[in-house]
């Protein structure tokens, strides 16, 4: 399975809300029932509307129409069902977990209803969902059980799996394997379920790092397909070298998913410039390399699947005999034959790499250059370039990355009429609604 690359994703949050974002006109009894945010993010095209139970089919085959990828949390149900006590009796903790949406999901009722609601979805056409939270807001102190007789503390490391695994259920009874799930959460028995991705990120260099040590900390903890934020969720600074170095990192993990969430792009950014040419450049770039690797990385998934051998290795993985395979912690091998040394820092020029014995490597931006494994080099790196070595011998293909950078610059450096793009979509979207088609 491969997935279509820049989908858009509506946003489903709990059973109340869904976000939508690209032009949508509500009515007036749509947008009655909005929260304060609602009202704002709904002002400025970012329409969130109240629904029960999955809500206006209507509406959802409007928003359908232009998405394969719904991003969910699970309904605001029957927690309570499994409790079997009264929920006004309940304490805070309790009653806030409630309304933030969680379901029993040790309770077959509870699960066949949050499964009929994702049958929904699926016959409409969905594809993959975007799993949001089932570790935030679950309840785990006081005397309460839920539906199998677990206490609550019992259930709180048990929910992810559960939660991925009705979502996977229903999605293969309708889809076959032509799927994806991507949750953020995960414990021990989600793996074979999903895809994962670190949730949310602060968008500064700090969260750069950890999101470089937290995908080489999933992969041997045996969550080996794993991509974060790029430009982070929280904090989202959109800095230019931060978000450049990020996309660069992100095109050497097995899922590349581009933020910002702040319904801007790069080329509509809150700050200067607006139109910021050489992130585009960048992403157009590193993109491009991502798809170029699909193969590669499906190989290594199988790899993954078979034998537990993760995509992302790191050099203490690949080298533990060697002291600088564990102090190098930002280096790690993507599969077999890349090896990425990804910069979080800003202002950084040069990189130290560590190269595993047994090889040597080749520089993808300089390949005359050639590294003799077993030692530790520094190497040059400019804001736009992500250290990267072939193993020699190797038949990876990652193209001419310097010609493509320049033909990146090129390309972005002419900027479209976005206001006549953004008319033109409005129009097309218009003429979808009122029930005329058009491509």
């Amino acid at each position: 399975m491969r997935l279509i690359g820049a989908a858009l994703i509506v946003f489903a949050l709990a059973f109340t809300f869904a976000v939508a974002e690209f032009p949508l006109t509500l009515t007036a009894s749509q947008t009655a029932g909005l929260s304060d945010e609602g009202e704002r993010n709904h002002r400025r095209g970012q329409a969130i509307f109240r629904y029960d139970t999955f809500g206006d089919e209507q509406l959802w085959t409007d928003v359908l129409r232009m998405h394969e990828v719904i991003s969910t949390v699970p309904p605001a149900t029957a927690l309570a069902v499994g409790l079997k006590v009264d929920v006004e009796a309940l304490p805070p903790e309790i009653i806030g977990a409630l309304r933030a949406g969680e379901v029993d999901l040790t309770n077959p009722a509870a699960t066949a209803y949050w499964q009929d609601g994702i049958a929904k979805l699926l016959k409409l056409g969905v594809a993959g969902f975007k799993l949001d939270r089932a570790e935030e807001d679950i309840p785990e102190t006081g005397p309460y059980k839920v539906f199998d007789g677990r206490t609550i503390r019992e259930n709180r490391n048990a929910y992810p799996p559960m939660y991925v695994k009705a979502v996977y259920e229903v999605a293969k009874k309708f889809r076959g394997n032509d799927f994806f799930l991507m949750p953020r959460a995960a414990y021990t028995g989600s793996s074979p379920y999903s895809v994962f991705w670190g949730g949310d990120i602060g968008g500064t260099q700090e969260g750069l790092r950890a999101s470089i040590i937290a995908i080489q900390r999933s992969a041997v903890m045996g969550y080996p397909n794993w991509g974060s934020d790029i430009c982070g969720y929280n904090q989202q600074l959109l800095e230019q070298e931060v978000c450049g170095r990020w996309l660069a990192f992100g095109a050497l993990n097995p899922i590349m998913e581009v933020g910002p969430t702040r319904n801007v792009a790069f080329w509509n950014l809150p700050r200067e410039p607006t139109y910021d040419s050489q992130l585009i450049a960048i992403w157009r770039l590193y993109a491009r390399l991502h798809e170029r690797l699909i193969d590669y990385n499906y190989q290594y998934a199988q790899e993954a699947t078979k034998t537990g051998m993760p995509i992302v290795r790191p050099l203490f993985l690949v080298d533990p005999a060697a002291p600088p395979a564990w102090s190098n912690w930002w280096t790690y091998q993507y599969g077999r034959d890349l090896l990425v040394s990804p910069i979080w820092e800003k202002g950084k020029r040069t990189q130290e790499v560590y190269f595993p014995a047994g090889s040597s490597w080749r520089d993808a931006w300089n390949p005359k250059k050639i590294y003799r494994g077993g030692q530790t080099f520094t190497v040059n790196a400019d804001t736009y370039q992500l250290p990267l070595f072939i193993r020699v011998g190797a038949k990876v293909d990652l193209g001419d990355l310097n010609k493509e950078w320049k033909e990146s610059v090129e390309i972005a450096g002419k900027k479209p009429d976005l206001k006549a793009l953004d008319a033109e979509l409005k129009r097309w979207w218009d003429t979808r609604r009122a029930g005329g088609g058009g491509q």
